[in-house]
């Protein structure tokens, strides 16, 4: 999973500024162990919560898809055909997936400078991802079940806009509040706020965008709608994050 390494690798840049400060300083060493442990149980949240709310949605968004279209029963279907549809899908996947390392390496000095800004990758990612995923199950069974159709596109898009930026402004209110009350910093509070309702715009975007797109293209957008929308909606929730930062923090 390439979220998963995109962690790791987080976590590891946590370990080195501990043994960076562990003999200069006692009390920037303890931040950076602080920090660390936040980050790391956020991360048990994601990879144990989020994963078991996702198969339920995706198992949803596959017997809808499924029985409309009046596909192949699952064990009639051969092997090859099983790996053919889901190879291709998740290897295009973890090319796409590159870019967020690329993100993270890119911006590595401005966390390095402001190491706080870490602790908030996971919370955005998640974020954008579940607002796409949660968008596209809707999308998936209204398209299966003839409810929108694709001249609505334009219909349904303004639709989840208006639901994105009121969830956003909401979410990112609250985060803001707390962000605030822990590190009395307004501006660090600004950009996570922003970022949330960039992520939420955006997740919800390509939740309406990609499952239209795929099912134009006559492809089954149950096998790779939620993926491909967690990747572009982790990518650009990420980027937006750091322009942000660099804007407001001025790292």
């Amino acid at each position: 999973m390439p979220r998963a390494k995109i962690h790791l690798h987080v976590l590891r840049l946590h370990m080195k500024y501990i043994r960076k400060t562990a003999a200069a300083n006692a009390f920037y060493c303890q931040r950076h162990v602080n920090e660390f442990v936040i980050y790391f149980l956020l991360c048990c949240y994601i990879y144990i919560i989020y994963p078991t709310r996702m198969k339920v949605k995706i198992f949803v968004q596959t017997n809808t898809v499924e029985k409309i279209k009046k596909d192949k029963p699952y064990f009639k279907k051969a092997l090859w055909e099983h790996m053919r549809s889901r190879t291709l899908s998740l290897v295009l996947l973890m090319f796409l997936a590159t870019a967020i390392s690329l993100v993270l390496g890119f911006y590595e000095e401005t966390f390095a400078k402001n190491p706080v800004l870490v602790i908030f990758i996971p919370i955005l990612m998640a974020t954008a991802g579940n607002a796409g995923a949660q968008t596209s199950t809707v999308m998936i069974r209204a398209l299966a079940t003839g409810a929108v159709k694709a001249k609505d596109f334009l219909k349904a898009l303004g639709r989840e806009f208006v639901i994105a930026l009121t969830t956003g402004v909401i979410a990112g209110a609250l985060a803001f509040g707390v962000v605030y009350a822990i590190y009395r910093n307004i501006n660090l509070s600004l950009v996570v706020w922003l970022t949330l309702i960039i992520a939420i715009v955006l997740g919800k975007t390509l939740g309406v965008v990609i499952p239209m797109l795929i099912r134009k293209l006559r492809l089954d957008p149950a096998l790779i709608s939620s993926p491909l929308i967690t990747v572009l909606a982790d990518v650009g929730a990420i980027l937006f994050y750091f322009i942000l930062a660099k804007a407001l923090l001025g790292l």
